[in-house]
């Protein structure tokens, strides 16, 4: 009884229970994430905003998904390559109360001098959690030149629902 018990706790704490005779279950997310550039207040028609990017995301409980949006450039001197653009994860956490902590983690990443034998890159790196429940937006702003020149990402858990977990 007790090597059962210790095994419940720790399916508990990875996100998933099964007890004799059932599946174990766990919540799968769809996460909707759009990428924006340009001016906050602006708009697509006015030709100030651009979207970069948007993805819909699925993951389980506790597990990131990720995407990115750029390009990989090289250098003749260099023996690899560096991506240049933004790339973003989120890792979903369903909590008992409804409300999904969501971890958001972000790169920026741009070249500062390049040539034929030298590539040098800057990343600027962002982390914030939110709490939300499905259906509900964050934001997380990225980069901001200036008012109208800002970098920045929305999105929403448009739906969460219980299933089998992977044995």
């Amino acid at each position: 009884m007790r090597g059962f018990l210790v095994a419940a706790a720790f399916l508990t704490a990875i996100g998933s229970v099964a007890f004799a005779g059932e599946p174990a279950k766990t919540k799968q997310f769809v996460i909707e994430v759009c990428l924006y550039h340009g001016d906050p207040l602006g708009s697509k028609a006015e030709g100030n905003l651009e979207i970069l990017s948007h993805p819909r995301l699925v993951t389980m409980d506790g597990q990131a998904a990720s995407c990115m949006v750029g390009q990989k450039v090289t250098a003749l001197e260099t023996d690899g390559c560096d991506f240049v653009g933004t790339s973003f994860n989120v890792r979903p956490f369903a909590r008992k109360d409804g409300v999904i902590r969501v971890e958001l983690g972000c790169n920026v990443s741009e070249i500062v001098e390049q040539s034929e034998y030298h590539l040098e890159t800057r990343t600027l790196a962002a982390r914030r959690m939110v709490d939300v429940r499905v259906g509900e937006t964050f934001k997380m702003r990225l980069k901001g030149q200036s008012a109208t020149d800002q970098t920045w990402l929305e999105g929403k858990v448009t739906e969460m629902k219980e299933v089998e977990s992977e044995k």
